[in-house]
């Protein structure tokens, strides 16, 4: 949980993916699933 007073966005920068694979035999999905997420700053 992220406690915040000020912040109104959050914008996330996809700096690599890799390609959708199919999983038996099903089309692969389109959607970007997320691994990590580091958050980088200060609380005060």
């Amino acid at each position: 949980r992220i406690a915040s007073l000020e912040t109104t966005e959050l914008t996330l920068r996809v700096t690599s993916t890799h390609p959708a694979t199919s999983y038996e035999g099903q089309p692969p999905f389109n959607e970007l699933a997320v691994a990590e997420i580091q958050f980088f700053g200060s609380s005060g």
